[in-house]
């Protein structure tokens, strides 16, 4: 099930990153910037995996060839947790799972200042973490193409 649901993301994340037009401002007056796509999430199985799925390396090779093809885009890469360790152990993972995903980008040959990654740990769920259907969704990583505007 879990497969399918990371296919299904990974389509989606080809979609709307094909549809640019669709693309919404955010960022500060000195550094404006536009979502190229919504946040993708790929999802871990076990509270402690890191470990990038084949799902997630198809859809980092997807990125990969956006960020090859144009300069302006950078990656916003943020890894998650739920909440069943401690806060420096689920801070731990989630940075862990970031980097993962960092590491692909720079062997591919991006340059890290195109990168920004972060650990949120449990702090930002998007489901409960009373179950472990809620925090099932709360172990993720979350990929966000964005085009950085320049004056």
């Amino acid at each position: 099930m879990r497969s399918i649901i990371c296919l299904c993301l990974m389509i989606l994340f080809i979609f709307s990153i094909s549809k640019s037009q669709e693309s919404t401002s955010l960022g500060t007056k000195d550094s404006p910037s536009t979502i190229i796509n919504n946040d993708k999430s790929f999802f871990y199985e076990k509270q402690k995996d890191v470990t990038l799925t084949p799902e997630l390396k198809d859809c980092l090779d997807e990125v990969i060839k956006l960020l090859k093809n144009d300069n302006i885009l950078t990656v916003r890469i943020v890894g998650h947790s739920d909440n069943s360790g401690s806060f420096n152990e689920n801070m731990e993972i989630s940075l862990l799972r970031a980097k993962n995903v960092v590491d692909h980008l720079l062997t591919a040959g991006i340059s890290h200042g195109r990168i920004l990654d972060r650990g949120a740990g449990a702090l930002e769920p998007i489901a409960s973490n009373d179950k472990e259907e809620g925090r099932a969704k709360n172990r993720r990583v979350q990929i966000r193409v964005i085009k950085i505007l320049k004056k």
